[in-house]
């Protein structure tokens, strides 16, 4: 019996990431060793009651394509792509209308339809959220967490009664509702559900509406249909903005990291690259810090995340800093709190992050994100 299909909706351009993904999908972000897809895939991979895998796909496609193409081969469970057609209406104009462009999702004979996000950082077993479902007769049962009420007006929010019964849905409020019985906490949505199949598919015939949690889910309550939730207590965030990036690679590295990349259980599956073991000269020196594959490394690395093929010259310090693919970072480089996207080079003596705001008008193309992080952009010559 085909028990649970799982759906990821990839299409958006992530605007909100700047120019990180001026060039490439939000999924597609450096993460690691790997891509923040990765994670999200290799959830599915090690959840066993997952069947199958199909990722609806848009923006930046060859790219996306390529990396799961890549990966696609290191599990057993087939993973499927489907392109959006990019022409006029036929673009996925959300999650929801990119279910329902894709109807034969629904004819595969899958009693259950998983959908998730293609942009979070979290490891978990989609198991026990499964099994509750299948053991109800809800609609859909969404994933919810218990989030600071200030911060919680970035996602949906579930709406509870006294009893903590789920009775509504809002959608990135103004003011979210809190958990009775708390002053200062929200439930939110974690963009991941479970639908019945059937139910699904008419909720998405009797709704005009684009996106999953702006109308179908709304409409699940409003329609009169049960709506369960399940709580996740584990490491969870949302890849928005550079922000939020940044902040994820710090939980990285932190001593005590809030979430675990090591556990040889459940290993992080990566497209293969085939690159020789980092290497390191020159009596450089790391502290809480991760350095990929293929990288040479002759400075001082401190809280800091360098991904492959990375080069760094001699007397250079890079502090709080995330470094994607073929960067290279001269001598007597300075970096502190920086995001230095693919291939870019840093010149000896560069400066970055004494003074952030001076030195983005000092050389033209960096990027002033939130938090004062700065960002080079892919491919730039900062001299």
């Amino acid at each position: 019996m085909k028990r649970v299909k799982a759906v990821i909706p990839a299409g958006g351009e992530g605007s909100r990431m700047l120019v990180l993904t001026t060039e490439r999908p939000k999924p597609n972000v450096p993460f690691e060793s790997g891509r923040v897809i990765d994670l999200v895939l290799s959830n599915c991979a090690h959840t066993v009651l997952i069947d199958s895998v199909d990722v609806l796909i848009q923006a930046h496609a060859n790219k996306l394509l390529r990396q799961i193409e890549g990966f696609a081969p290191e599990v057993a469970k087939p993973i499927r792509c489907q392109v959006a057609v990019v022409r006029g209406h036929e673009r996925y104009a959300g999650s929801a209308d990119a279910l329902r462009q894709s109807q034969y999702l629904f004819h595969d004979g899958y009693n259950h339809i998983l959908t998730l996000c293609a942009d979070q950082i979290f490891v978990a077993d989609y198991g026990d959220l499964i099994e509750q479902h299948e053991a109800s007769v809800a609609a859909v049962t969404l994933m919810v967490k218990r989030y600071p009420a200030a911060e919680a007006s970035r996602f949906g929010v579930v709406i509870l009664n006294a009893s903590g019964v789920p009775v509504g849905f809002l959608e990135k409020p103004d003011n979210p509702p809190l958990i009775p019985g708390t002053t200062d906490q929200s439930l939110v949505h974690m963009g991941i559900a479970i639908f019945d199949a059937q139910q699904l598919q008419q909720m998405l015939c009797e709704v005009d509406g684009e996106d999953l949690s702006r109308h179908i889910i709304p409409h699940a309550f409003a329609s009169g249909r049960l709506v369960q939730i399940y709580e996740f207590n584990g490491y969870w965030t949302d890849i928005g903005t550079p922000r939020s990036l940044w902040l994820a690679n710090m939980d990285l590295v932190s001593s005590t990291p809030a979430i675990n990349l090591y556990d040889p259980s459940w290993p992080i599956i990566h497209r293969p690259r085939h690159l020789p073991s980092p290497k390191f000269i020159h009596q450089c020196q790391l502290h809480d810090a991760i350095v990929g594959n293929g990288s040479v490394i002759a400075g001082q690395i401190v809280s800091s995340v360098l991904s492959t093929r990375i080069r760094v010259g001699r007397n250079t310090r890079i502090q709080d800093s995330v470094i994607f693919d073929r960067t290279i970072v001269g001598d007597n480089v300075q970096l502190k709190r920086v995001i230095v996207d693919k291939a870019a080079q840093i010149n000896a003596g560069v400066i970055l992050g004494q003074d952030p705001a001076a030195e983005v008008k000092r050389y033209p193309g960096l990027v002033l994100a939130e938090d004062n992080i700065i960002i080079v952009p892919r491919g730039s010559v900062i001299a």
